[in-house]
């Protein structure tokens, strides 16, 4: 099994040498909602939602929420803060 990089960026995510441009939006203390920029997809293994339906011309872009129990809640809190993401 190959491990492929990845890292949270205060901008984006960087996986498998492809940049995905992000933004960040503090929910709560213990929830970070993360967006796709471009219409580009989050990584597979993130599971994140997007209800685009293509038969209505209808897109979105990808949507991940975060959780503290989540393997990379600290990265995406971190980056969130750095750039400056406001709380609801």
């Amino acid at each position: 099994m190959t491990i492929r990089p990845f890292k949270v960026l205060q901008n984006g995510i960087r996986f498998d040498g492809e940049y995905i441009p992000c933004w960040y939006d503090i929910s709560s203390p213990c929830c970070v909602t993360v967006y796709a920029r471009n219409y580009k997809s989050l990584p597979e293994f993130l599971c994140a939602k997007n209800d685009s339906d293509s038969m209505t011309d209808y897109f979105e872009n990808d949507r991940l929420v975060v959780s503290e129990d989540h393997k990379y809640f600290n990265d995406f809190m971190m980056a969130a803060k750095k750039r400056g993401a406001k709380r609801k």
